[in-house]
């Protein structure tokens, strides 16, 4: 019952993330709120992954393969997406490792 009600809880915390990360990080042109909302949010995001991980009922063994997988993603979402000062475009990597140079909509240098 718990985990049955657990899972709606984060589908509807998914939802939330997710609609709200549309609207501010890719409808929205304010690349200093994108800046400064950035990091939290894919930070909270990987909290709760790892919440619900835990939620399910995953012991340490699983944990222990799950936390550093989401830290991983989580540091490459961080350094792959970068914002435009100029035009506001949020600008993704095809390249995970390295974090885009110029903007694709302005060519503008990417800091």
């Amino acid at each position: 019952m718990l985990v049955e009600n657990g899972l709606y809880i984060f589908l509807a915390i998914w939802a939330v993330l997710g609609f709200t990360s549309f609207f501010v990080f890719f409808l929205n042109e304010n690349a200093k709120l994108k800046k400064r909302f950035w990091l939290p949010f894919v930070i909270l995001v990987a909290v709760v992954f790892i919440g619900f991980g835990y939620l399910v009922g995953y012991d340490g063994k699983e944990l222990f393969f799950i936390v550093p997988g989401v830290g991983l993603v989580s540091f490459f979402c961080i350094r792959s997406i970068k914002f435009c000062d100029t035009c506001g475009k949020t600008n993704m990597s095809p390249n995970l490792v390295l974090p885009p140079k110029t903007c694709l909509s302005c060519q503008s240098p990417l800091s």
